[in-house]
């Protein structure tokens, strides 16, 4: 009763007809239970088709509601929480893997589709003893990554953080250790200080659309959690005997990236790692096409170009939002411009007209902020 009720509002707010409706009612309720319901930050009852009703009644003309309800339709990306479950499920045996079959291969000078004849070797195992995975974000589900790899990685190998402590350090060392001992059936007496470090850095993370939370420059300062891990390789780990900061190799993995945050990456990183640029990469499991972009300059957008405009609100910029570089955030923070939503957050890298928590107008997915004023 209360989806029927919900979905005749629905056709009142945008003047459909009884065809309308029949047309257009299996495919709201196929996108709502597959995947909108489950936004995370809706209220507590509330589900998509309200949602969608509410936040379309807001604006005044017809014509507005119509067009943006097909850019939706057309458009709109949501990333559910089992696609991004898959994304973590494929990131070892898509992207870790491959890694390690491609490093040990010329170490050993065995060819790289001997996969499993490299997997028996010790070089093999000891290259994935030696390997450190931490996440950059809660997003980066390592819960999730650390279960699904419990027969490949150790967990004393798997972090949901990067700022480590020394007392952590000194446990991986001891299970580096013990671990190449093993591998080499010796005494843990008799592994070399030199062995028992780490020779791959994995650094994991769900989603980047601008890069600048990972690195930016601010006061002609490295700023962001690459500067940060990157300070860590080259000052603290290494006076802790954990790391050759001139050897050790870090790769990023990202579940989706955007086409704009791997251009900044790609500028940004030889400039924040100098001659040691060759020992980072970025990977993505998922990359967004620059057609998923929203172009304002597009003759099919004018009407949503002006939406976005006229129920734009001004006050909703804090200095948070600033770090993006632009006066607004009409298309989002750093102008990412896309029309995309998390299931358990809208990125402020969306339009703003779907993750708005200003008073002027309501998102239709609401954004939950980490910052508040």
């Amino acid at each position: 009763m209360r989806n029927n009720l919900a979905e005749h509002l629905l056709g009142e707010v945008l003047k459909w007809s009884g065809e309308d409706l029949k047309e257009e009612r299996p495919i709201l309720a196929s996108l709502a239970h597959l995947k909108y319901d489950e936004y995370h930050q809706y209220a507590p009852g509330m589900k998509f088709i309200e949602s969608l009703a509410c936040w379309l009644n807001q604006f005044s003309e017809i014509e507005e509601r119509q067009e943006i309800y097909r850019f939706l339709k057309k458009k709109l990306i949501f990333f559910s929480e089992a696609e991004m479950k898959h994304l973590v499920d494929v990131t070892y045996p898509t992207i870790i893997r491959p890694i390690f079959t491609r490093i040990a291969s010329v170490e050993m000078g065995i060819p790289p589709w001997k996969v499993t004849q490299l997997a028996k070797k010790n070089e093999y195992k000891e290259l994935k003893t030696r390997s450190l995975f931490l996440g950059l974000s809660d997003g980066a589900r390592i819960d999730r990554f650390r279960r699904v790899n419990n027969s490949e990685l150790s967990n004393e190998q798997i972090l949901p953080y990067y700022d480590l402590s020394d007392e952590k350090v000194e446990a991986i060392k001891k299970y580096l250790t013990e671990t190449l001992a093993k591998i080499r059936n010796k005494d843990p007496s008799k592994i070399p200080c030199e062995d028992a470090k780490i020779k791959l850095l994995f650094l994991i993370d769900d989603f980047s659309a601008s890069g600048l939370s990972m690195i930016r420059q601010k006061n002609n300062k490295f700023k962001g959690k690459l500067a940060k891990i990157n300070d860590f390789i080259q000052k603290r780990l290494t006076d802790l005997n954990f790391v050759n900061k001139r050897d050790i190799k870090v790769h990023i993995i990202l579940y989706v990236l955007a086409e704009q945050a791997q251009r900044h990456l790609d500028i940004m990183l030889p400039q924040l790692c100098g001659d040691t640029y060759s020992n980072w990469q970025v990977s993505a499991i998922l990359k967004l096409r620059k057609d998923c972009v929203f172009k304002g300059d597009d003759e099919d957008n004018d009407i949503i170009k002006q939406m976005i405009n006229n129920y734009y609100d001004k006050d909703i910029m804090d200095d948070d939002l600033r770090v993006g570089g632009t006066e607004d955030v009409r298309l989002g923070f750093a102008g990412c411009g896309l029309p995309l939503v998390l299931s358990h957050n809208t990125p402020n890298d969306s339009l703003f007209l779907l993750w708005s928590y200003s008073e002027k107008v309501k998102g239709l997915f609401p954004r939950i902020p980490r910052h508040r004023g």
